[in-house]
């Protein structure tokens, strides 16, 4: 079988970032390859997660499993063309020279999820948009977590606007738009949202929500992923605080001021920064072990009362490196929160 090199090394690229390294189960390094009808179908798949990738091919391959990083290595020093050949256990993967790859049994490789549920009509690029603009605040990469919803993305959508929200507690990002859909409502783990957004960006896709999985399915591309279980915290419930309007915060002064506090306080564990709020100015502070920073930044505050809030500086790193500078902030007694149309963040106070 032979396809084009830069083709099929675009469809490994999309199905790899699925694998896990780190194991010791053979099929969760592997792909899945197997041509047919002119069709090349590459499929990686870590159990809780599946994505196959579609690339045309001239002649046919009998399924194969073989570790995907040395294929994808392979294919990406071919030259124009690459030819795949099944032969005495191996596969031969012949461009600039000729490899032979140790098959693992294919019959081992998980079975692809069955659809239950239905399919949304749904305006897949716009629900990829909302799910990116919040998958930055959940926790990706727990240590230790009793609260799944922490490591998730909420998804609910009605017949007339969808939301999404990401939080870790301390982090938050919530959007609501209009958009006409059959509702549903699912928790996404954040780990997996850059892989279904590649796919909801793919054209022509669609996406179908069942009890266990949302998929995804295209011409070229198609994805499945395991929903997290349990519920989501009560977004309504941190959107209702009482909120007292501060009006518009110099966002990119005040990111400039905390980027070098980071630089100063390198030897601490725990950065703890403070804005002071006057009614003409701002001023971001620090006193740390690595050293101290002030920077007083004009501002019209809509309150002339001043005061103080305090927060983690990594935190708050992440919060104002989303936040648009025509954002409103408003403050709660925990959070300072900012809106802008569509979207709402919040960043946890220090109490």
């Amino acid at each position: 079988m032979k396809t084009l090199t830069k083709n099929f090394a675009v469809s490994l690229a999309r199905v790899m970032p699925v694998i896990r390294t780190r194991t010791t189960i053979p099929m969760l390094y592997c792909v899945k390859v197997e041509g047919t009808g002119g069709k090349l179908t590459a499929t990686c798949s870590s159990v809780d997660s599946f994505a196959a990738a579609i690339c045309p091919c001239e002649g046919d391959l009998e399924p194969v499993c073989v570790p995907a990083s040395s294929l994808y290595y392979l294919v990406t020093k071919a030259p124009d063309e690459i030819e795949l050949t099944c032969k005495n256990g191996r596969l031969f993967v012949q461009g600039a020279g000729t490899a032979r790859l140790m098959m693992h049994d294919v019959r081992e490789f998980p079975t692809w999820p069955e659809q239950d549920g239905k399919e949304l009509g749904i305006n897949t690029m716009d629900l990829a948009q909302c799910i990116s603009g919040v998958a930055w605040a959940p926790d990706i990469d727990p240590k230790l977590s009793l609260d799944l919803w922490r490591e998730s993305v909420w998804v609910n959508v009605t017949d007339k606007a969808i939301e999404c929200a990401g939080t870790d507690g301390k982090e938050f990002a919530y959007v609501k738009r209009d958009l006409i859909s059959a509702p549903t409502h699912f928790l996404l783990p954040a780990v997996h949202t850059k892989l279904l957004n590649d796919a909801l960006m793919t054209s022509d896709s669609t996406l179908h929500v069942g009890s266990k999985y949302v998929s995804t399915s295209s011409e070229l591309f198609r994805v499945a992923i395991q929903l997290a279980e349990g519920k989501f915290m009560p977004v309504n419930m941190l959107l209702d605080q009482e909120q007292k309007p501060l009006g518009i915060i110099p966002v990119a002064q005040v990111l400039e001021a905390l980027h070098a506090i980071k630089q100063l306080g390198t030897v601490d564990e725990f950065l703890e920064v403070r804005l002071a709020f006057r009614d003409d100015s701002l001023t971001v502070q620090f006193h740390g072990k690595g050293g101290e920073y002030e920077r007083v930044i004009p501002m019209t505050l809509e309150d002339s009362n001043a005061f103080a809030i305090r927060f983690d500086l990594k935190r708050a790193l992440s919060v104002f490196s989303h936040v648009q500078p025509t954002a409103k902030a408003a403050l709660s007694d925990s959070c300072l929160f900012f809106h802008d149309g569509d979207w709402t963040f919040a960043l946890a106070l220090l109490v």
